[in-house]
């Protein structure tokens, strides 16, 4: 039975369990990485969403190149 007051993230963003698999991370990582303003997130009512685009930018700007 589906949950009626389950409201799904609008079309481009991911909830913070989609978020945190999307970027290889567990759940608590990201909600640290937020607390501590390091990954951008909205907030649409209670809810935390993250856009792809700035989750991609956020992977970006992390990637380390070994040379």
């Amino acid at each position: 039975m589906q949950n009626r007051n389950y409201i799904p993230a609008p079309v481009g963003a991911l909830n913070v369990k989609q978020a945190a698999q999307y970027i290889g991370v567990s759940e608590r990582t990201l909600w640290r990485l937020k607390a501590n303003g390091d990954i951008p997130h909205s907030q649409i009512g209670g809810r935390i969403v993250f856009r792809k685009k700035t989750l991609d930018e956020f992977l970006e700007e992390k990637e380390v190149i070994h040379v």
